[in-house]
């Protein structure tokens, strides 16, 4: 597993710091030239956040051989290269956030779809997705929620990853204490509900536009272990939310759909079996 202790320290100004300086160095002068040829590259296209991806994750790919053998870079441990290839992201990712993210017609449906359905089922509570009492640590879900609600303050695709992990690893904590407690814990079919009520009683803005600009223009390369996880797990969140339907959780059926109706979800997208959004 690779070592991401570091990695909830949401910004770390000091690598990104770091990153623009050596960029300062007149031996940089090259890597500078075709980082703005790339970024201007992008800007000057009609806004497609799919193609943009996929340019995004081959010049970082480029970029991360072209780091070992630059002279700024060269003789730097693996570990500051790294942090340059991060801190190039970032620099990127911040540069062409406005023309990259909310871009896509199908992002801004799906938000507009989790946003209803988040606002109807506000009257969700942890018994309606089995989540034991010894889960309902009010001031860690607090904390849990207020992390995820950052994930829309960032344009840098870690920044976001970040909020979600702060989020997903306050929640795992309390799994965690509830089972030194005493109670055993079922990983991920303990999680996962834990996670939905975060995210109903959250309401992160604009979910959909940025798990999508996440899985676009992270480099894949960085989506490893307990970051794929949670994103991954964040993810099904989502799509939990986006096809509830009146055999999702332990209420009555009936009250469900009368709530949901109220609240103007239409009675038909409630009865019909859930179709599964999937993380490509």
């Amino acid at each position: 597993m690779a070592d991401e202790s570091g990695l909830a320290e949401a910004t770390q100004p000091f690598a990104f710091q770091d990153f623009l300086e050596r960029m300062k160095d007149p031996a940089a002068a090259d890597l500078v030239k075709s980082i703005k040829s790339f970024i201007q590259s992008v800007l000057d296209r009609k806004p497609d956040p799919d193609s943009a991806g996929r340019d995004v994750q081959a010049f970082l790919e480029s970029s991360e051989i072209s780091f070992r053998q630059h002279p700024v870079w060269a003789n730097s441990p693996p570990e500051h290269q790294l942090q340059g290839l991060e801190g190039l992201e970032k620099y990127i990712m911040t540069k062409l956030h406005n023309w990259a993210f909310g871009q896509s017609a199908a992002d801004r449906e799906r938000d507009e779809i989790l946003l209803q359905r988040i606002l109807a089922l506000e009257f969700i509570w942890p018994a309606h997705l089995d989540i034991p009492d010894a889960y309902q640590d009010e001031n860690s879900l607090s904390m849990a929620m207020a992390e995820l609600k950052k994930i829309d303050h960032f344009k840098a695709p870690r920044d976001k990853l970040v909020c979600i992990l702060n989020c997903c690893r306050v929640l795992n904590n309390v799994l965690q204490t509830s089972q030194t407690d005493g109670h055993e814990a079922r990983g991920a079919d303990d999680f996962l509900p834990l996670l939905i009520f975060t995210v109903i009683h959250a309401n992160p803005p604009n979910l959909a536009s940025n798990l999508e600009y996440i899985q676009r223009f992270r480099y894949q390369s960085r989506m490893i272990s307990e970051s794929a996880y949670f994103y991954t797990q964040l993810y099904s969140a989502a799509s939990f939310i986006e096809t509830i339907n009146a055999s999702s959780l332990s209420m009555d059926p009936d009250e469900f759909v009368a709530r949901m109706v109220a609240a103007g979800v239409p009675d038909m997208e409630l009865s019909a079996p859930p179709v599964l959004w999937l993380a490509e």
